[in-house]
């Protein structure tokens, strides 16, 4: 008998490298709308007959203003756990992944958590530990999570934090 692997579990035997830089997001200032873009554009978007906004976006590094993430799961299921201030209220929260992103819209009443789930080359795992002891490996070096505050403007959070193995 095989083994028998999850079908969200990445087949690669080695790290994935990212497939576009990363997004650049633009708002209309007459409805709000946003729109996330790869690769740049030679005009900028048009919404509403006017020019949209480049959000330009603020670093954060992980645990700041209460800002952070936690990689869960193994091989066979993994996420990211993307965590914000009680008192903050994002519209939405986007994770640039090796292969793209997930964009989740967040309610008024969300607890200040949420969770995305990843499957092929975005799942890759060096190690099946839960949660993640965030080693040298980096797993998911060069995803990001970036949240959108009305008070606060776009916030950029690298998905990059190295812990030393005696650290718990």
């Amino acid at each position: 008998m095989g083994q028998s692997y999850g079908i969200f579990r990445c087949r690669s035997g080695s790290k994935p490298s990212l497939r576009q830089q990363a997004p650049v997001f633009y708002r209309c200032g007459e409805c709000k709308k946003i729109v996330p873009s790869y690769g740049g554009q030679a005009r900028p978007l048009q919404c509403c007959g006017q020019d949209m906004e480049e959000l330009k976006a603020r670093q954060l590094s992980p645990g700041e203003s209460g800002f952070d993430y936690q990689i869960v799961g193994g091989y066979d299921q993994n996420g990211i756990q993307a965590r914000w201030p009680r008192e903050c209220s994002p519209e939405w929260v986007w994770l640039h992944t090796f292969s793209g992103g997930q964009l989740k819209f967040i309610p008024k009443q969300k607890s200040p958590s949420v969770v995305f789930a990843l499957a092929e080359e975005d799942a890759y795992a060096y190690c099946d530990e839960d949660p993640c002891l965030e080693c040298v490996f980096r797993c998911k070096s060069g995803f990001a999570l970036y949240f959108y505050v009305p008070d606060m403007g776009l916030l950029v959070m690298p998905l990059d934090r190295l812990k030393k193995y005696w650290e718990k």
